[in-house]
């Protein structure tokens, strides 16, 4: 068989699938009171805090938040709302 005449084989290489989550949407939590631009300056506060960039604000991260932003007076509220909303209440 000559080399003009032999099929050639192909090789096909597969898409790199992009690492980590996808590209945050802020119209997926826009309000009636809550635009766009407000909710991507409260992502930017979220991300933060959010230290080891899991997309969750770990316990730990909180207190340091709370303590950050000089709320310990307010901590005892401010993880009373946490338990309550991660509870399913």
């Amino acid at each position: 068989m000559s080399r003009s005449s032999a099929q050639k084989s192909t090789v096909s290489i597969p898409k790199k699938q992009p690492e980590g989550p996808p590209p945050f949407d802020p119209a997926k939590y826009t309000t009636k009171n809550l635009t766009a631009d407000d909710v991507l300056k409260l992502k930017e506060c979220f991300d933060v805090f959010d230290y080891d960039k899991s997309g969750n604000v770990s316990p730990e991260e909180l207190i340091t938040a709370i303590r950050a932003l000089g709320l310990e007076k307010d901590a005892g509220k401010i993880m009373h709302i946490v338990e309550t909303q991660t509870d399913g209440s």
